[in-house]
């Protein structure tokens, strides 16, 4: 666990190449931590479903194609993902404010499922250029009405 809070774990299918005779799945235990170069900020905070959780995906090179992926919060509730480039780890809202804020991307909805994904290419930036996000969604089982997933934090090479 990873400052207290649970890490998700991964099911993970693979059909092959067509070579194989079986098709093959693998379950990854406590082991879906951001891959490089992205690192887990930590401090979600809790709502109705639990903690909410938010997993980034690729390398922030120029054209890459990058994601972001939330799972465990509440569905169907209004989310709001908050970016910057420094952490602050600030109380708010009965939790930890994991970025400091400079674009809030607004106007979602959780999915059914408790999940949203984001994903697109990511544009040329300067080398060492740091990005934290952090999603927020309304939920009356968290403090003040809020929930929050863990902060992502990653770097460009």
């Amino acid at each position: 666990m990873t400052k207290g809070r649970r890490i998700p774990d991964l099911l993970a299918t693979d059909s092959g190449d067509g070579s194989q005779i079986h098709d093959t799945i693998s379950v990854l235990l406590n082991t879906t931590a951001p891959a490089p170069p992205w690192t887990d900020a930590g401090f979600a905070l809790a709502g109705t479903p639990g903690a909410a959780w938010l997993m980034a995906f690729g390398p922030l090179t120029p054209g890459s194609v990058v994601e972001l992926s939330l799972s465990g919060a509440q569905p169907g509730a209004p989310a709001v993902l908050l970016l910057g480039t420094a952490v602050i780890d600030a109380p708010f809202k009965g939790g930890t404010l994991v970025p400091q804020p400079q674009l809030l991307l607004g106007g979602f909805a959780v999915e059914p499922d408790g999940g949203l994904q984001l994903q697109g290419h990511w544009p040329t930036t300067p080398a060492g250029l740091q990005i934290v996000g952090q999603w927020w969604i309304a939920d009356a089982g968290g403090p003040a009405g809020f929930a929050a997933s863990n902060g992502v934090s990653g770097v460009v090479p």
